[in-house]
């Protein structure tokens, strides 16, 4: 009777645990796509993306008021947008972006990348923007001073290309050739960057917002991917494993388990490993007692024969104990339950990744990406070589397939990952024709979850760090 007790005590607790999680998953992971508590109705609730759309609004209007004359806003109330960029700007970010029907993102991306930079941050982004059409007075924003004045440098078809070129280019708008248009578009935006000689390059969509402290947070990651990758040899130093791109947006659905299926990660041979780690010591130390408990039996009942005649192996099993009982439980009832929950609740909420960079070959899409900028040349010819298609496919691809350049011995390109992601994609219509559904799919449900208090004082610290 207590050996069932025990059995039974297992059975309630495990299903209590279980209940318990449950409820918490639901409560805690309904963001997270891959995951069995996924609830698409509230998954897309935003929360800090709204609080930043909210800040960038209102600095537009902040940015607006300047213009006119009179008692306008002062320095501290313009922020990073009275500051240009300095001599030597760590990165060139731009923007590729093409008019919209209704809303144009790329303004509320820009005052989310600059509100809250400060001077010294600022003085570090060289700030661009190409107008990628034809006919560039298409494009409302292009009118609007208060941006024009914010950013260091923009760009239009014109000021460059030849009129067989544009020509081609009106015919890729009219005919809708996204993937011919948007490879050159990417192209031209890279072109534009590494003319200002900045270390890095930034390309951005135009549907995005940026966290508090995105900059500053890239640059130490940034540091941290040079350290990770270079090894000093003396005065001079050598790169270990060339990188292609640091990426500051992800979204789960592309870092979840490879299925969402029960067992469909080889659950089953989980649960079998370690259950044989935990009941194969437990069978061998029974085992053992058991011998040694019958020879215990023995000796009492026969104590005038001498030791070395008593029985080695028991004539009859000894009873179960409740901790045999309680460890079987656990083993076939527990193990099995939550490996199966810890699966089941998805990778993004189990794993989140740790905050910093990490080195990470998979991720979705081309919302932003820094460039060393000695990649860039081998971006372009690569892109220009393939023509067309999606970039962020053609970039993984690029990854696999680099050959090495400058006595680089070794295949392929490390890709790495900025976390917590410091961009979000807002935009709901998409310019390559796609659906509203699938335009607001790429989305980061981590990225709704940063806290503004928390990212505001790890800006400032971050700041006091790294402008020393």
């Amino acid at each position: 009777m207590l050996i069932w007790r025990s059995a039974i005590r297992v059975v309630l607790a495990t299903l209590v645990a279980a209940l318990l999680f449950i409820c918490y998953g639901k409560t805690h992971f309904y963001r997270d796509p891959g995951s069995v508590f996924y609830d698409r109705s509230r998954a897309f609730e935003r929360t800090y993306s709204l609080h930043r759309e909210v800040e960038a609004k209102e600095y537009i209007r902040t940015l607006q008021a300047a213009e006119g004359a009179g008692d306008g806003p002062t320095a501290a109330d313009l922020g990073a947008a009275h500051v240009k960029a300095g001599v030597k700007p760590a990165i060139c970010g731009i923007f590729s972006t093409v008019k919209r029907d209704g809303e144009q993102y790329v303004e509320t991306a820009i005052a989310s990348l600059l509100h809250g930079l400060t001077p010294a941050e600022r003085a570090d982004i060289h700030l661009s923007i190409l107008f990628a059409h034809t006919n560039s007075t298409a494009h409302p924003s292009l009118k609007q001073t208060w941006l024009l004045r914010a950013i260091d440098s923009a760009h239009t078809y014109t000021d460059s290309l030849d009129p067989d070129t544009i020509s081609h280019l009106r015919q890729l708008e009219e005919t809708r050739n996204f993937a011919e248009k948007g490879v050159f578009d990417y192209i031209h935006a890279l072109k534009q960057c590494y003319n200002t000689q900045t270390p890095y390059i930034a390309m951005l969509e135009d549907d995005i917002l940026f966290a508090d402290g995105w900059l500053v947070r890239s640059l130490l990651g940034l540091r941290r991917i040079e350290a990770a990758t270079t090894t000093s040899t003396g005065k001079e130093k050598e790169t270990t494993k060339p990188w292609l791109y640091m990426r500051l947006f992800n979204q789960e659905r592309s870092t979840g388990w490879a299925n969402k299926r029960v067992f469909g990660n080889n659950e089953h041979w989980i649960i079998l490993a370690i259950a044989a780690v935990i009941l194969t010591p437990t069978f061998l130390i029974q085992r053992r007692r058991r011998r040694h408990l019958h020879r215990f039996r023995f000796q009492s009942l026969h104590p005038q024969l001498p030791r070395h005649k008593s029985p080695k192996h028991p004539t009859s099993p000894p009873p179960k104990t409740t901790t045999t009982t309680t460890i079987l439980s656990l083993t076939l009832l527990t193990l099995p339950t939550f490996i199966i929950l810890f699966f089941q609740a998805g990778k993004a909420s189990m794993l989140p990744p740790r905050p910093g960079v990490v080195r990470e070959a998979f991720g979705c899409c081309s919302q932003a990406m820094v460039f060393p900028r000695e990649r860039v040349g081998g971006v372009m010819a690569f892109l220009e070589q393939r023509g067309k298609g999606q970039v962020d496919l053609l970039l993984n691809d690029l990854v696999r397939e680099w050959e090495g350049e400058g006595g680089y011995g070794k295949k392929g390109l490390d890709a790495w990952a900025l976390y917590p992601v410091q961009v979000q994609h807002v935009g709901s219509q998409s310019v390559r024709g796609t659906t509203k559904k699938e335009a607001q799919a790429v989305w980061s449900m981590a990225f709704e979850d940063l806290k503004a208090d928390k990212l505001r004082r790890e800006h400032k610290e971050m700041v006091g760090r790294y402008y020393v």
